[in-house]
């Protein structure tokens, strides 16, 4: 079962970290532009739904890693008292 867990996490991590590249070569390839050409307003309101886009997929990699986190964290629990219960 930790197997297919891993597995899953490993999935989703790799998933949100690809998101947040992706989003990040949008907002520098915007960025760039705006320093050439005068900005528009449809330019700020892309940009706008590219920065929540970042917020979000950021916010999931740290919900993952947080659930990583007490994942690892109940499994050296449960082996600590293990090794504990049998005298070790």
């Amino acid at each position: 079962m930790e197997q297919k867990q891993a597995a899953v996490f490993l999935a989703d991590y790799e998933h949100q970290v690809a998101q947040i590249h992706k989003i990040y070569a949008i907002l520098e390839r915007k960025a760039s532009f705006f320093n050439t050409l005068s900005i528009s307003s449809e330019m700020v309101e892309s940009t706008g739904y590219w920065l929540h886009n970042l917020y979000c997929a950021l916010k999931i990699y740290l919900k993952l890693l947080q659930h990583f986190g007490k994942i690892r964290s109940h499994r050296q629990s449960f082996l600590q008292g293990t090794l504990t219960a049998n005298g070790f």
